[in-house]
């Protein structure tokens, strides 16, 4: 039977039965038995129903008889008469009676329910179900066969189900294949049809095809495949697709037996069968649900592809050797072979299945894996933790929710050829070995290997989004290193934190004659650290010129560190692009290819990039170098701002080969960038014959800082013969100077072999003189001006100067840098930059391969230029003529509302970059902007523009910032941590600390918290015990006597007050100073006081079991540092413990949040510790006492220790144990020398100092 249902409820069905054989018995009466004539019938058929049954969905098949029930009997005719029965309901036996016709004997079967179309084939039953016998809510009429023999008939179920649990369907799913290839079980079947519900009768008798109406698919799915009892070596489930191909769901192997009545429950995904995988999975288990779940060797050693392996939290840990041709020197295996050592054991997918983790530990319906860490570890012992050599051809490997860490290898001498793919076996965590392969949401940190050590792809497609590869470490070359053959698309994803020789980002490699495709988008790559090349990102081939199509789009490159090429090191390769991305913050080593940057015998292209703050600590900051080939590199629209180098330019760019270092910079703003030396910008050299052919258009060059010829450029050649040639067209250069004192030019051809042209170009203002300093030529370099204003001067369309003077005024024709990155020309008309430039014509004519008329016919900010405007930037802006009453604000703390006043025109606009200042509005002569309230530890500063034609007037708002009210209103520097640090505090009341003797520290503090809306009073102390100075921690109990603890139940345990504790301390210790402390473990009162954790005092272990798992560890080591522990690492550290006192609820685990919330606002006492151990933070929280403090939960108390410092924390015993002890007479000897500062409280509200089993006394050291 085939039944199709949506979600809970089916809907519509169609069926198939197939039959085993089954027996039954018939009777034909007597011809003189009596009959009763109101019931016309010649023949009786006893029959008996099955005791077993089917259960769907909480659904049987039929169970008893009814009246008016109708089977269908075969007569010796070939056909089947309708049989009734007549007798009362809940029989298990009962007599149907028909009529045959005259000569008529039974034959061989009888079928329940009856039905006209019921036929024979084959000497076999052939069954038609009506549709009323539909699969539906109330009883299921499930079909049953009998064979008829001596007058009866035992009806058995015509055999069990295949009940398949279908996920995933797409939208355009037609219908289901079931294939079986060595059992009959189609073979002279009919299927009904029924209304747009139907299924199609397969011509073969080992598989079946259903379809069904598209509007009755939903993406989750169940059908029932009733099939002959015996034994199914195979199947394989498809689902049939829009065109009508049916698609592999689920292949199975195994043997699957079906019994009559029995059901075979299967889940499925259109993406494949389903697994589940848990770290206490069985092996034995058949991972079919959560409930079954088994272990991930299991798993991976049983899907078949298409399948999801669904993974709960945990570590998992590879079982499995390597399997393949091994690689020894070079050489490869004849056969195939597994490793037999521990380091090659791996994770290895070699089906086109996909794996979720981040489920719940025991399963669950969503994947959370931030609060679900599910992680595959090497154990810091495999060489590779993942390998994926799944054949491309049988779809694409999918992992999401994990993460990966722990391997570690080192170079070896024996490799593996797997899936026709070499994998050194000093190549890292995660492999991908000639397969297709996505990654969603993975975590690649903390491996350490020779090379590759987070990621390894070689002659593999590999789509990955939203992945972090994060902390790991390359002995040698690469971290995510993908080779020839690779087919990458990386999105949305970190690179960040690793380290190697070379290559320490993203690391891009092919051999000779191979290719690549790389799609980089929106990644960040940062703080990675390289000691030879590439810090960001590692381009190179292995032949020169090779191509590799390689985008880099959107990414941010930042604070990398490499000794060349920190941000990217790019060589040997075309057909690269790099556009909107940001290279910044980059640092440079010491070598001599391009500190932050480097481009070396590449053609590339990059668009729309920013180059910030990168710091060259070499030959120069960035190098674009020809040495080995041609060098053809195109910068459109990119920013070089506030770059330094120690030593030469910005951007060098050198050729030392016979090759030609062609560059071609347009549209791209040079600004307050700096270099010690040569190019304050670019220095262009050649050294060599191939020569330097740069082109710099539509680009502005301004603020460059430099202390040697060409502060913005300079052209230098080695020899005569080794040709710099510079061609600046349509540029503005201006604002550029010296470091030293010395006067040096900004653009500046310095020797022969340098030639240096300047077209429609505008120079000025340069090392702040009215007209030197501009462009220069030093001995034989040749420096020509076409259609130029140089300072004062012009140069017309021969090259010659036409003037000395020509009406041009620095201070007044030419505008400060504004926001689009151009200096604007200002008018009046009278300004000959306005109207001196180069004819439109001839400057078309300037277009070469790499600077195209397109180019050339717009400014740096896509202006079309009119043949008339000479620079960057072909508009015109008005001069000043705005007075403003205020060019600067000065805004208190509170914040207001401002106001200046704007003569001079009328047609001005206000604006401002910064998003602090609002509610900007021009009414008449005046503009009003608000500032609101800013609460801060430092001012702030912004900006308000008045604007006319272009030109910025800016007014300077700087707010004092309200330091009270950031903290809010605490006035400690312990307090004021607190209060910035914890998000639910929204107003101390008070607080005061107290500097106590040998470091330790006394912080009470009263503060309201918004807890579901409401403020809440809360109450804390806090001890701060340096344990670096003279104080420490010991555990005290009841008369300072360690027999007053016993180890078990059995034992009597005595109780004390904390206050007669320390005061018994004091009188047996009287070279130790009793400063304070607060109450210590939990203890179970009905247990003879038993403490539910460990405890050590002075070195002695007085317990060492644990009452549940839950409970925790504080520790004093025997070298001073303090210590929380679980019950592992107190296991392993038990012998080198000082003092040690029990408590139970984790709070803070490596500096996160660990516990999980209670909605229980109690009294708290809780320790924690900072990272390093030197620093104790002892807290209580009052509690019960709606007006005073009403108490914390786990996350209250864990948020504040976090705020205090502290990295690890427990919570101890609390409630009305919960007490805070400060020594307050000379003496100590007794409990009344001892303060009680807080208010410990019963349940009932009243005052309480309870007794308990033991506390932490802070005293000074011995």
């Amino acid at each position: 039977m085939v039944i199709i249902k949506t979600d809970r409820i089916m809907k519509k069905i169609f069926t198939l039965i197939s039959f085993a054989a089954l027996l039954f018995s018939c009777v034909k009466p007597e011809m003189d038995a009596p009959v009763v004539e109101e019931i016309s019938y010649n023949t009786i058929l006893t029959a008996d129903i099955p005791a077993v049954k089917v259960a769907i969905d909480n659904q049987y098949t039929k169970l008893t008889w009814s009246n008016g029930d109708k089977i269908s009997v075969l007569t010796s005719s070939g056909v089947y008469r309708e049989f009734t029965y007549t007798g009362e309901d809940g029989a298990k036996s009962a007599s149907f009676k028909g009529n045959l016709e005259e000569g008529e004997t039974l034959g061989g079967y009888a079928i329940y329910p009856a039905h006209e179309s019921h036929a024979v084939a084959n000497s076999r039953p052939k069954v038609f179900l009506p549709n009323k016998y539909a699969w539906e809510e109330g009883e299921v009429m499930g079909p049953m066969v009998a064979t008829i023999n001596d007058g009866k008939a035992a009806f058995s179920h015509a055999g069990g189900l295949f009940a398949f649990d279908v996920q995933n369907l797409p939208a355009g799913t037609k219908g289901f294949k079931f294939t079986t290839s060595v059992r009959d079980i189609t073979g002279g079947f009919a299927y009904q049809n029924a209304g747009t519900l139907n299924a199609v009768e397969s011509t073969s008798a080992t598989y079946v095809t259903m379809s069904f109406d598209p509007l009755q698919k939903t993406s989750n799915m169940k059908f029932y495949i009733p099939v002959p009892t015996g034994s199914y070596p195979d199947f394989t489930i498809h689902y049939i697709n829009d065109s009508n191909v049916p698609v592999k769901m689920r292949e199975s192997k195994s043997i699957n037996v079906i019994e009559a009545g029995t059901v075979k429950v299967f889940s499925v995904s259109a993406d494949g069968g389903a697994w589940y995988v848990t770290a206490n999975g069985s092996a034995s288990a058949n991972g079919l649900s959560w409930a079954n779940a088994t272990t991930l060797t299991k798993a991976l050693s049983k899907a078949q592809d298409g399948d999801v392996i669904h993974v709960g939290a945990g570590t998992y840990v590879p079982e499995t050797y390597i399997t393949g041709y091994a690689v020894t020197d070079g050489t490869v295996a004849d056969t195939e072979s597994t490793a037999t050592s521990a380091d090659h054991k791996a994770f290895v997918i070699s089906k086109a299945i996909t794996l979720i983790g981040g489920y719940p530990a025991a399963g669950g319906n969503m994947t959370a894996p931030e609060s679900n860490p599910t992680i595959l570890s090497g154990n810091n012992t495999s060489d590779h933790v993942v390998i994926v050599a799944a054949p491309k051809a049988k779809g694409t490997v999918k992992l999401s929710g994990f993460t990966v860490t722990g391997a570690a290898s080192v170079s070896g001498t024996t490799s593996w050829r797997i899936n026709n793919t070499t994998l050194a076996d000093h190549s890292g965590a995660f492999c991908a070995l000639n397969t297709d392969l996505a990654l969603e949401n993975m975590t690649i940190s903390g491996n350490s290997t020779a090379h590759a050590s987070a990621m390894y792809s070689a002659s593999s497609k590999v789509d990955i989004k939203n992945c972090t590869f994060s902390s790991n470490t390359s002995s040698g070359n690469g971290v995510v290193w993908f080779r020839e053959g690779s087919e990458v698309n990386f999105a949305n994803s970190e690179i960040s934190g690793n380290k190697a020789v070379i290559g320490a980002g993203l690391y891009l490699t092919l051999v000779e004659g191979a290719e690549m495709t790389a799609n980089i988008s929106g990644v960040t790559i940062s703080k990675n650290e390289a000691t030879a090349e590439g810090g960001g990102v590692f381009i190179k081939p292995t032949g020169v010129g090779q191509r590799l199509n390689a985008t880099i789009e959107g990414c941010t490159i930042s604070e990398n560190e490499a000794e060349a090429g920190a941000g990217i090191y790019l060589a040997n390769a075309s057909g690269v692009t790099v556009r909107n991305t940001e290279i910044s913050g980059n640092i440079g080593g010491t070598g001599t290819q391009g500190g932050t940057f480097s481009v070396i015998d590449a053609d590339a292209r990059f668009e729309g990039c920013t180059f910030s703050a990168n710091q060259g600590n070499t030959t120069a900051n960035m190098l674009i170098k020809a040495g080995l080939g041609v060098n053809n590199n195109v910068f459109d629209k990119c920013v070089w701002k506030k770059n330094t180098s120690t030593s030469w330019a910005t951007i060098y760019i050198l050729t030392s080969g016979e090759f030609a270092n062609n560059v071609a910079m347009t549209n791209c703003l040079f600004d307050s960038n700096e270099a010690v030396g040569r190019g304050g910008a670019i220095y262009a050299r050649a050294t060599a014959s191939g020569g330097v052919n740069l082109k710099c258009v539509n680009s502005t060059f301004h603020g460059n800082i430099g202390t040697a010829a060409g502060t913005a450029i300079v052209a230098y050649s080695g020899a005569a013969a080794n040709k710099v040639n510079v061609d600046m067209i349509s540029c503005t250069v201006t604002g550029n100077k010296s470091k030293n004192s010395g006067n040096h030019y900004a653009v500046y051809a310095e020797n022969a072999g340098a030639t240096v042209n300047l077209y429609n170009t505008l120079t000025a203002n340069n090392q702040g003189s009215n007209e030197r300093y501009n462009v220069n030529k030093g001995t034989n370099g040749v420096f020509n001006e076409y259609y130029c204003q140089d300072g004062l001067r012009y140069y017309d369309k021969t090259g010659t100067k036409t003037s000395d003077n020509n009406g041009f005024v620095l201070n007044t024709m030419i505008g400060a840098l504004n926001t689009s990155g151009v200096c604007p020309l200002l008018l009046p008309a009278s300004n000959p930059a306005v109207t001196g430039g180069m004819p439109l014509g001839e400057l078309l004519a300037l277009a070469s391969d790499n600077v195209t008329a397109s180019v050339l016919s717009k400014d740096q900010t896509g202006n079309t230029r009119n043949g008339n405007v000479i620079g960057a930037w072909a508009g015109v802006s008005a001069p000043t003529e705005l007075t403003l009453s205020k060019t600067s604000v000065s805004a208190p703390a509170a914040g207001g509302t401002f106001t200046v006043n704007v003569t001079g025109a009328s047609t001005w606009t206000v604006s401002s970059p910064d998003s602090w200042i609002t509610d900007l509005a021009k009414s008449g002569s005046s503009l009003t902007f608000k500032v609101p309230a800013y609460t801060a530890l430092q001012p702030r500063t912004g900006s308000v523009y008045v604007t006319l034609n272009n030109r910025y007037y800016a007014i300077a708002v700087t707010q004092a910032a309200d330091v009270t009210a950031y903290y809010k209103g605490a006035t400690s520097d312990l307090g004021r941590k607190i209060a910035h640090g914890t998000s639910f505090i929204s107003t101390v009341t008070s607080d005061s600390y107290t500097q106590l003797d040998y470091g330790v520290g006394m912080l009470k503090m009263q503060f309201k918290g918004q807890e579901a809306g409401t403020d809440h009073p809360m109450a804390i102390y806090m001890y701060e015990v340096d344990l670096s100075g003279d104080a420490t921690l010991a555990v005290t109990c009841a008369n300072d006597a360690n027999s007053s603890i016993a180890s078990t139940a059995s034992g009597s345990t005595k109780v004390q007050t904390i206050r007669r504790q320390m005061a018994a301390m004091q009188a047996n210790r009287p070279s130790q100073v009793v400063l304070g402390g607060v109450n210590g473990d939990f203890f179970v009162a009905t247990s003879n006081n038993l403490l539910q954790g460990a405890c050590h005092r002075n070195g002695v272990c007085l317990k060492d079991s644990f009452y549940e798992d839950v409970n925790t560890v504080f520790a004093i080591k025997k070298d001073g540092s303090a210590m929380i522990m679980n019950q592992t690492q107190y296991a392993d550290q038990k012998a080198d413990i000082l003092e040690a006192i029990g408590g139970r609820q984790r709070l803070l685990a490596y500096g996160e949040v660990y516990v999980t919330n209670n909605s229980d606002y109690t009294p708290r006492t809780c320790i924690g510790v900072s990272k390093d151990g030197t620093k104790v933070y002892l807290l209580v929280i009052d509690g019960r006492n709606s007006s005073w403090s009403y108490g914390a939960t786990f996350h209250d108390a864990a948020k504040i220790l976090l705020a205090a410092g502290a990295y690890n924390a427990i919570n101890v015993d609390g409630g009305g144990s919960s007490i805070f002890i400060q020594r307050s007479s000379e003496d100590g000897t007794s409990y009344s020398d001892y303060s009680i500062l807080n208010k410990p409280t019963n349940t009932d509200g009243s005052y309480i100092e309870r007794e308990v089993v033991n506390g932490l006394a802070i005293i000074r050291k011995q």
